[in-house]
Formats: C-alpha cells, structure tokens, sequence
C-alpha cells in the first residue's frame, strides 16, 4: 500500500472518496471499495506538486529576486527568505539576489519546503505576495481535488467524504482554511483529516482480517488520540 491508501484510511472509515494531500508534495487522489481508483499530480517538484511545500518555497524564492531586481512588488518574504537561508542582509539589491540565487541552488529539492511556514505566517501577518501565494496554493489544491472528483465520477456530489493530508493542509494557515472553506462550499462537508499514519495503516490491517466488515467505532478509537 502506498501513502495515499494509509492517508485515506486514516482520515474516514468510509471505502469511498477523495484525498487531498500537501506536504512536501502534493496529489488529488480518488477511492472506491478501499482502492485507489485515480489520482492527479504528485509528479514531483519539477513537473508538479502544485500546491504542495515545496511549491511555496519554491514561489517564495522567486517572488524574493522579482523583488530585489524591481521585476515584482517589496514584500517581507525578502528578509525572512535571506534570514532562513543563513545569509547576511546587505545593502545592494543585485548582490543580494545573486547570493540568495546561489543559496537556493545548493537547496535539495525537498529542502524548499522548509520556507513554506514563512509564506503562510507573513500571509497571516498580511503581506501581499505571501497572500497572494497562499491564496495560489489553496486554488490549485482545489483544482486537483475538483479534477479527481470529476475523473472518478463524483462531481460535486454532496456529502462525499473528503480527507486532507499533509503538512500544508493540517497545520494551521490561510491554505488549509482556503481549502477547508472549499470543499465545503464544493461538496458541502466538513472534511476528514489524515494526522495518524499508524492509525489508518491499523484500520486497513483490520479490515483485512475482518473481510471488510469492521466496526466504524474502531476507526474512531484508533484516530482519537490524534484529533486535536
């Protein structure tokens, strides 16, 4: 089993719905009888991910030299970045933007991800492009999730049940409220959240000894400790 069924299973009991994950990475998945049926993106930073940890990050960086060569607005992520990244603030826009260049080079690919908290409290904190950002990732997140929906058939039925996974969705910030508020306008639901791996990696284990016909009521013990 991959991620994708343990983050299904350990947001609802139910053998049917939709996972939108965003963590480091970020993909629209789709169930039926306990199976993944289809999913959309998690085609890596690259090519994909859109939404997702490193995505931010990624922007962030980008936003930064707009920034320092006059191509985009000033914005706090300018400081925050060069802060996180260990580099000294100077005076000079273009030899700033060259170190934080050469910073964001040695960066592994997973390592953009570490600069996502800073989009989302500076977009808290109000300012401009990190909202801006914050506001991108949420609309593409439900992009994905109305795509999945669509490919499997689900539209925007209501009442299907929705869970969220990953970092970027279920710590608290405006993608995880924009994605929240969402799905229930879409669906008309309150989604389901994923915090427990080992919980829904026990609940399949159960069903598969049970045949399938598991109590609700055990999913609910197995995931309590992780609400809240």
């Amino acid at each position: 089993m991959t991620d994708l069924e343990v983050g299904f299973a350990a947001g609802t009991p139910a053998p049917d719905g939709l996972l939108l994950l965003a963590g480091t990475g970020a993909v629209g998945a789709a169930f039926a009888g306990g199976a993944l049926t289809h999913r959309c993106d998690g085609y890596g930073w690259l090519l994909g991910d859109e939404g997702s940890a490193v995505w931010l990050g990624r922007e962030a960086l980008r936003a930064v030299l707009r920034a320092l060569d006059g191509r985009g607005p000033a914005t706090a992520l300018t400081d925050a970045a060069t802060q996180a990244l260990g580099l000294t603030a100077g005076e000079d826009p273009e030899a700033r933007a060259q170190a934080v260049l050469r910073a964001g080079f040695r960066l592994r690919p997973a390592e953009l991800g570490t600069l996502a908290p800073l989009v989302s409290d500076l977009a808290t904190g109000g300012d401009p492009v990190a909202l801006g950002l914050a506001e991108e990732a949420a609309r593409l997140l439900l992009h994905t999730l109305a795509t999945v929906a669509a490919r499997a058939g689900r539209g925007d039925a209501p009442g299907t049940s929705v869970v969220l996974a990953g970092s970027v969705l279920l710590s608290p910030g405006p993608v995880g409220d924009l994605v929240r508020a969402g799905v229930r306008q879409r669906f008309g639901t309150n989604p389901a959240e994923a915090r427990d791996g080992a919980a829904g990696a026990a609940w399949m284990a159960i069903l598969q000894l049970s045949g399938g016909f598991a109590d609700p009521a055990a999913h609910a013990r197995l995931t309590a400790a992780s609400v809240g």
